[in-house]
């Protein structure tokens, strides 16, 4: 196989970020209604072109590991990069 002559296109870019295997802080309506914060393991990532984002970086999903019961597997949740401010119960946000 032959190399490539541009050595730039061959390196991947530092600032390309992927979600993909990340650990993140989430809340959903079946830990104490949205109150408790669970870790969660990012399993996938879904096409962005078909899920409304409304302010969201990803749609992913996760394998959550709330304390003291089963893992749960949950899918379309927003990723955001900080702790959304509003009442959002259903997020996802970056440890």
């Amino acid at each position: 196989m032959a190399k490539s002559s541009n050595p730039v296109a061959s390196k991947p870019s530092k600032n390309h970020f992927s979600p993909l295997g990340s650990t993140v802080l989430m809340r959903a309506a079946v830990w104490k209604n949205g109150t408790q914060e669970v870790v969660a393991l990012v399993t996938g990532v879904d096409d962005a072109a078909e899920i409304e984002l409304n302010g969201a970086d990803y749609i992913i999903s996760v394998t959550a590991f709330p304390p003291g019961m089963s893992s749960r597997i949950m899918q379309q949740i927003p990723l955001y990069k900080n702790k959304p401010e509003d009442d959002s119960v259903l997020c996802a946000w970056l440890r």
